[in-house]
């Protein structure tokens, strides 16, 4: 069993931890998504000490105007974790939209644009790979990243 969650804007990250962990829900079997919404370093490590895998899948929807952080406010969050040594539990990705209701793709585009922010398929190699090695992020831990940790998610 894997249960992947949902946050709007990074909120309940600790409840949503505490509700599996009194459900006696295995922590490694629970990715928690949008984690990024949140930029409380304190509160992001206080679920990563809980063992929980989080996603990172919300770098380039840049809103400030509708309450998003910022994508510098994102990678620093992102940066300080790995340097706390929580690089095993973090997953990159994108939560893109691709179909929206059933609309067609211009429509939903059109309607979508201003969530989207700079999101395209190609910015993850594009724009967010380059940013975090700027940030001195190594390969090793982009490749855990993108890689193992998914694959240690699943597999399990």
């Amino acid at each position: 069993m894997r249960i992947i969650t949902h946050t709007t804007a990074g909120t309940c990250l600790i409840e949503q931890a505490d509700f599996f962990l009194e459900h006696k829900v295995n922590p490694r079997q629970v990715q928690i998504g949008h984690f990024c919404g949140c930029t409380d370093v304190d509160v992001q490590r206080k679920v990563l000490e809980k063992g929980f895998y989080v996603a990172f899948d919300r770098i380039t929807q840049d809103l400030e105007m509708m309450g998003m952080p910022t994508d510098d406010e994102r990678f620093r969050c992102l940066t300080q974790l790995l340097k706390d040594g929580y690089g095993d539990k973090i997953m990159l990705s994108f939560d893109k939209v691709q179909h929206w209701l059933g609309r067609s793709w211009a429509e939903a585009l059109e309607r979508l644009a201003p969530l989207i922010g700079k999101q395209k398929w190609e910015s993850m190699g594009d724009y967010v790979l380059p940013e975090l090695r700027k940030r001195g992020v190594t390969e090793d831990q982009l490749h855990h990243m993108l890689y193992e940790n998914p694959a240690a998610f699943y597999g399990e």
